[in-house]
């Protein structure tokens, strides 16, 4: 990291350099007033303590606020670290310079009678609260934040990790939230350099060793660009730069590769007069240079949440290097670089604003945006205890990543939530498929143990371990989620082709039909299926009927009189020896039995006579609510029935619902028992409700006898829970 040390001798030409506005004369009394407060005291590399509000100053002169800001910077640490108050800074300096000094200095200063979750939300809370009554003090934080990064070697290692990462957890996104996108990549860099020491080393090596070749072929790229530009008439600026360590420490993670196979170290700027030549740029690059598919991103029509707005697009140069390139206007460029410091810049220097109107007051939204964003996020969640609040912070702030070692130190990168599961399908599909158990920084953890940044993580496999519907609850990797339900779905098909299988063969051994391969395949063909793998897969799932099979290979037959399905209506007159119902007055009447309660003889029944459809048969105890307030609203309508003593084998589809724990072969075993009662199966269909099934049947059932010897059965196989 390059930046300039800031010195007692330096600070005014650096101040003036950043922001010729700023009233000299006023910061230099409070340089001053901070000298005096600080003067005996030094920080942990024994350097003068002043300098630390020094630089923190400069940063936000940098960043383009106003005199008032600078000089609240200056003060920041007076009021904790001496004798100093903020009724003396007011007599002094104004109450606006006394508010911020002390909004600082309250988000810091916490008793030490509460517990460390309790300091941590607390002070989140406090920076948050603060951040919505004045918005520059989040600035003041993030400039002191980013001189205490650039100077923590000098503090213990453990000092280190636990500053860099609550540095990576909450500055960092709130510094991107706010769009100081060069700061966030500092902050990024030197968390990389403290957290994995290792790695920022060799990428350090990598980078420095190829910065002559890459610095040569930016100036070189840029020169090209420009002349095509030049070219089509469009004035524009094109600059270049090679992305920062955390960016390409990232890509290594994501795609699992080696610093030397990274080729897009590159970023070129394009920034332009207009919007319009803003896309006209885009269609001269790429008409010249190669597009990467799905890399294009348009972030002037849909600005990001922080008012960032820009065009975007990877392509390929004639040497084969992939460059990212990003096209925007001078004004777009003003707040991509500075964010919402730029809103300060606009409202504090009349003299300063170039922009058009409507730039001025997208910028003012997008300002405006961030503010109420977080007094949302405090509303929200005011009342959760410490360790809540803070994981709703990190939620709904901040990375959505976190870095994660193997037992070799490779790097791995998770969404934030991510389990050893997640680590095992991200390793590879084979060992998350068959994942037994984790152990993580070398303790036994359980496969919902959510994993933190920086822990290293082991997996065993075991081939006979295969996924648990929990599985898809404990993931939080959508890829992972999505392998998993393949290899259910891979599992299901290959059930129910075993079972439409054993459904064929058995109708054709029992019908004596003699059937070779072709003929097979040919019928599968007028069914419009591509193979018989299909053919006997939606036998077996119940979307095709085996009567319908039988129409072709048996067209003379005559079709069984029970071979309705669910939802005909079956007609019985009140006469003869089909008559199963006792009805008294009425002739010829249509009957069918509501699909609601699914009634069999044995049932207390009722009819409702509706409107077109004839009797409609229930339960008396039906629980559908519709029903209910038909008898309620309509009891004129109702008629009281009873089953004929010596009912005829009369067969009626009834729903059963079984709840199980997911395993292979399941369906399989429940099919075979459904074999051995005879029954006849007209449509099955299974749903995963969290870590159970809920597999639900239309069966065609003689009796409420043989439903209930039925449900005692299913109940006696392994995994089943309970059958309804």
């Amino acid at each position: 990291m390059e930046y300039q040390k800031i010195t007692r001798e330096n600070f005014c030409t650096a101040l003036a350099a950043a922001n010729r506005q700023l009233d000299l004369g006023v910061i230099k009394k409070a340089v001053l007033l901070a000298d005096k407060a600080h003067q005996s005291q030094k920080r942990v590399s024994g350097e003068s303590y002043i300098i630390h509000p020094l630089t923190v100053a400069v940063i936000i002169a940098e960043l383009g606020f106003d005199t008032q800001t600078v000089i609240a910077g200056v003060l920041h640490d007076v009021v904790e670290d001496s004798d100093l108050t903020t009724e003396v800074i007011s007599e002094i300096f104004g109450e606006e310079i006394a508010y911020l000094v002390d909004a600082v200095t309250k988000i810091s200063y916490l008793p030490y009678s509460i517990g460390k979750s309790e300091r941590k939300a607390e002070n989140y809370r406090k920076l948050l609260l603060a951040i919505t009554n004045d918005v520059r003090v989040v600035f003041i934080k993030i400039a002191d934040r980013l001189h205490n990064m650039r100077t923590l070697e000098h503090l213990s290692r453990r000092k280190q990790k636990e500053i860099s990462q609550e540095t990576l957890e909450i500055y960092v996104p709130l510094a991107n939230r706010f769009g100081l996108i060069n700061i966030k990549r500092e902050l990024e860099d030197l968390c990389l350099k403290h957290l994995y020491p290792d790695i920022y080393r060799e990428l350090h090596n990598v980078v420095k060793d190829k910065k002559s070749i890459r610095d040569e072929f930016i100036k070189y790229f840029c020169a090209e660009v420009s002349e095509l530009l030049s070219a089509e008439k469009i004035t524009a600026k094109v600059s270049g730069r090679s992305k920062h360590f955390w960016s390409i420490f990232r890509k290594k993670v994501q795609n699992n590769i080696n610093y030397n196979d990274i080729n897009d170290y590159f970023a070129i700027r394009i920034i332009t007069g207009n919007i319009e030549d803003c896309f006209s740029v885009l269609g001269i690059i790429n008409t010249h240079y190669q597009a990467l598919p799905l890399t294009y991103k348009d972030y002037i029509t849909q600005p990001k949440p922080n008012g960032y707005r820009s065009l975007h697009q990877v392509i390929v140069s004639a040497e084969g290097r992939k460059i990212e390139i990003q096209i925007r206007t001078q004004e777009m460029h003003y707040v991509a670089e500075e964010g919402s410091a730029a809103h300060w810049k606009y409202k504090e220097f009349a003299d300063l604003r170039s922009i058009d109107t409507s730039s001025a007051n997208k910028l003012d939204k997008a300002f405006d945006a961030q503010v109420n964003w977080l007094r949302d996020l405090l509303k929200l969640y005011q009342q959760e205890q410490p360790e809540e609040f803070i994981t709703a912070l990190k939620d709904k702030l901040f990375r959505d990543k976190i870095i994660v070692k193997t037992p070799d130190n490779d790097y791995v990168e998770l969404p934030i939530g991510s389990t050893p599961l997640d680590f095992a399908f991200a390793v590879h599909s084979d060992v998350g498929l068959h994942c037994q158990s984790a152990r993580v920084n070398g303790k036994h953890v359980s496969l919902r143990y959510q994993l933190n940044d920086g822990d290293q993580v082991e997996v065993k496999t075991a081939r006979n371990v295969t996924p648990g519907r929990d599985w898809i609850d404990i993931l939080s990797s959508p890829r992972a989620r999505q392998r998993v339900r393949a290899w259910f779905r891979r599992q299901e098909l290959e059930d129910a082709v075993a079972l439409g299988k054993s459904i064929f063969e058995k109708e054709v051994k029992k019908n004596d039909l003699k059937l070779n391969d072709q003929v097979i395949t040919e019928l599968a063909h007028k069914f419009k299926y591509s193979g018989v793998q299909n053919f006997f897969a939606d036998l077996g799932q119940g979307n095709l009927m085996m009567d319908k099979v039988l129409e072709i290979l048996l067209p003379d037959k005559e079709p069984p009189e029970s071979a309705a399905l669910p939802g005909q209506n079956r007609k019985y007159s009140s006469e003869g020896s089909k008559s199963f119902i006792e009805i008294e007055g009425l002739e010829n009447l249509m009957v069918h039995f509501a699909r609601c309660c699914n009634p069999l003889p044995g049932d207390d029944i009722i009819g409702y006579i509706t409107r077109g459809r004839g009797l409609s048969v229930h339960k008396k105890d039906c629980p559908n609510p519709a029903f209910q307030q038909l008898c309620l609203r309509e009891p004129e309508r109702l008629m009281y029935l009873n089953w004929q003593k010596n009912t005829p084998e009369n067969y009626q589809a009834a729903r059963l619902k079984i709840i199980a724990r997911p395993r292979p072969k399941l369906n399989y075993e429940i099919t075979s028992m459904l074999a051995q009662f005879k029954i006849t199966t007209l449509t099955s269909s299974s749903q995963l409700l969290g870590d159970h099934e809920e597999i639900e049947f239309v069966l065609e059932i003689k009796d409420k006898s043989q439903l209930k010897r039925l449900k005692n059965s299913l109940l006696s196989i392994k995994s089943i829970i309970e059958v309804n």
